[in-house]
């Protein structure tokens, strides 16, 4: 589960919008444990703070949850989504969205 956004800017050039530390990787069978811990340790190595968590389902829905309320804001009001936050009246339907999300 990523936590972070941004645009490209040019070929092989991105710039992020926003990092909300930290990103989080989890497993589905005990066996792949190993691996999900190098790839948290790669990601952080590359300034991406990652960790491994036992609940990644938990993580899952909040980001599910989150992305259903922003994208559309964001994809109907061409803002960005860091955009859509942070103005007023977005961030007020976006709040009866994440509780919606919340609620079912």
């Amino acid at each position: 589960v990523i936590n972070y956004a941004g645009n490209f800017i040019a070929d092989g050039k991105v710039t992020m919008n926003f990092f909300h530390k930290p990103n989080y990787i989890g497993v589905l069978t005990e066996d792949n444990i190993g691996f999900a811990n190098k790839v948290a340790e790669m990601m952080t190595g590359a300034d991406l703070e990652t960790e491994y968590t036992e609940i990644i389902r938990t993580y899952v829905w909040e980001k599910v949850i989150l992305n259903a309320a922003l994208a559309p804001l964001s994809a109907l009001t061409g803002m960005t989504m860091k955009e859509v936050t942070t103005f007023e009246d977005t961030t007020e339907m976006m709040k009866e969205l994440l509780h919606e999300g919340i609620t079912v």
